[in-house]
Parts: C-alpha cells; structure tokens; sequence
C-alpha cells in the first residue's frame, strides 16, 4: 500500500465522526489448546476525511484537499489472553 509512495506528499485530515462507533462482533476461541486463547474485537466507524496525494514536484495526484468524503470503516483488534479471568 505504501510502496509507491517515497517521493509523495500525503495530506490527509480527519474532519468529523458522522455516528458513534458501534462494535459489530465479539469473538473468543482458544486455539490448539485450551491455554492459547485469543479475543478479537470488530469495529465499524462512519467518519468524514478528506486525502490529497501530491508528487515530488507538487501536482495533485488523486483525491482533493477541500473535499471531504465519507468513509465506513471496519477495524478488527486482536489480543492473546494470557489469563482467561484478566482484563
């Protein structure tokens, strides 16, 4: 995803978040054995953003700057739990 872009300048800004965040999936399962248990956590956000990429001599590439666009975000964490009853 960041491969191409050595010699661009990325101007991205967070506007506003359009609802809450909601947590859509809660997962728990132990893996191989009991003693490797892992949790993960989805979540959907609905903000506006905007993005403009520009290159090593300053023309826009995509997106625009004044522009802001809504974006629907699905963000997974995941955490191994060492103690079942910890936090």
């Amino acid at each position: 995803m960041v491969g191409h872009i050595r010699y661009k300048n990325v101007h991205w800004s967070f506007m506003e978040s359009l609802e809450p965040p909601q947590v859509v999936q809660v997962h728990c399962s132990s893996l191989m054995n009991q003693g490797n248990i892992y949790g993960q956590l989805t979540i959907c956000t609905h903000t506006q953003q905007t993005l403009a990429i520009y290159d090593q001599f300053g023309w826009l590439m995509y997106g625009q700057e004044g522009v802001p666009r809504d974006v629907l975000e699905y963000v997974v964490f995941g955490k191994h739990l060492v103690n079942p009853y910890g936090s």
